[in-house]
């Protein structure tokens, strides 16, 4: 999955309070929420997050096999600094996707209904908080066999939004166990502030009792 973009758009007063009426009153369908967000877009505005890898690093595309996270894992995808407000709606921009198909090298040519990816989920943004949203894509259940050789991406993406006091990064796990010869271990590495996934890397170890190796 190549993605080039990625923006939000920010709802102003007038669409958030038709908003909060329509939710008191009736629970709509996301094909609708979608239909009256398009009708009000001009209300707000369309904001572009930067691309960038799980370094940081800005970017202009981003490449996912998205089977690497089967496990749970995550990328970092965008980020970006946005003022505290009601948002609604996020758009992905996909140029390309590939599949996979058993016993053939070749990767091939999923085709998409569109380039842009609309996902209708609002949030808000608050002062002093960090705010992470996932894009959780089922890669199985977003293929399709149209034909003979043809294949459709229609995604099945779960989004979720979490937040978090905002702060410096600090890992807070002080010191590890100590390791047994022979045997694997994979402590767990506490942190907070900042916003994940975090990349973890070792500098140097000197193992006890070296000198007597």
């Amino acid at each position: 999955l190549t993605i080039t973009g990625l923006r939000v758009h920010m709802a102003d007063s007038d669409d958030a309070e038709e908003q909060e009426q329509e939710q008191e009153e009736n629970s709509q369908e996301t094909q609708n929420q979608e239909e009256n967000q398009n009708q009000n877009e001009d209300n707000g505005g369309w904001i572009e997050l930067g691309l960038a890898d799980n370094a940081g690093n800005p970017v202009d595309e981003l490449r996912f096999d998205l089977l690497e996270f089967w496990d749970g894992s995550q990328a970092k995808l965008a980020v970006g600094d946005l003022d505290p407000g009601r948002y609604t709606q996020l758009r992905m921009d996909v140029e390309l996707v590939e599949i996979k198909v058993v016993n053939d090298a070749v990767l091939k040519r999923a085709k998409l209904p569109s380039d842009v990816l609309k996902f209708v989920h609002p949030f808000e943004i608050v002062d002093g908080e960090d705010t992470e949203l996932l894009f959780d894509f089922d890669a199985l259940k977003s293929v399709n066999v149209t034909g003979n050789d043809t294949y459709m991406f229609r995604p099945v993406v779960k989004l979720t939004t979490t937040k978090q006091p905002k702060g410096n990064f600090e890992i807070t796990t002080l010191s590890l166990p100590n390791g047994v010869v022979g045997a694997y271990t994979a402590p767990a590495l506490a942190t907070t502030g900042g916003i994940g996934p975090y990349t973890w890397s070792l500098e140097a170890i000197t193992p006890i009792g070296a000198g007597n190796l």
